[in-house]
């Protein structure tokens, strides 16, 4: 009975997809095999989203074919925004390798008090520490306060955390997440009851 409810689920998963077409959402399973662009948009900031064209993974994956994405603001000191964007290709093979262009926007509210707005920049990392990198292919929008990234062919899209901020987070401080949430959608599909 448990295989049932398993099977269930995603079988409501793509036929919701199928049925509403295209959606902005945040934290959504979707199909990449639909033919259908989506947006998933942050939760707590709607201006922050990543952008998914149709067929983002290639022309060659049939209907069904789930995958995961969510975009979660963060805490972190010393920076004016912080987000994780996660992406879990679900097993389906494409291994976070897009064969079109994804769009990021992350947006900010302020710079630190005192300091020009056009001295932040936008930083990555990995949510298990190390090194911040600046992304120096952003582009920034003083006039909305955001920064704009466009990933093309040759990245791995996954989990990653980015930060706008006037130097570099420090390389022990990823910023405050609840993982447990992003990872507990993914999994919920898959427990057996």
């Amino acid at each position: 009975m448990a295989r049932g409810r398993k099977y269930g689920s995603v079988a409501c998963l793509v036929l919701s997809g199928i049925f509403l077409g295209p959606t902005d959402a945040p934290a959504e399973w979707f199909d990449i095999g639909s033919g259908q662009a989506i947006t998933i948009v942050c939760k707590a900031d709607s201006l922050s989203t990543i952008d998914f064209p149709a067929y983002p993974f290639g022309e060659f994956w049939p209907p069904g074919t789930l995958t995961f994405a969510d975009l979660v603001k963060e805490s972190l000191d010393g920076a004016a925004a912080a987000y994780t964007a996660t992406f879990d290709d679900a097993g389906c093979g494409c291994g976070g390798y897009p064969e079109k262009p994804i769009s990021y926007v992350f947006h900010y509210d302020n710079a630190s008090p005192g300091s020009p707005e056009d001295s932040l920049v936008l930083y990555t990392g990995f949510p298990d520490g190390g090194m911040w990198e600046v992304v120096g292919e952003a582009l920034q929008d003083t006039s909305t306060n955001t920064f704009a990234l466009t990933i093309e062919g040759g990245y791995i899209l996954g989990n990653r955390n980015y930060a706008i901020a006037l130097s570099p987070p420090s390389a022990s401080t990823p910023p405050d997440e609840d993982r447990a949430a992003s990872w507990g959608k993914i999994k919920s599909l898959f427990r057996d009851e």
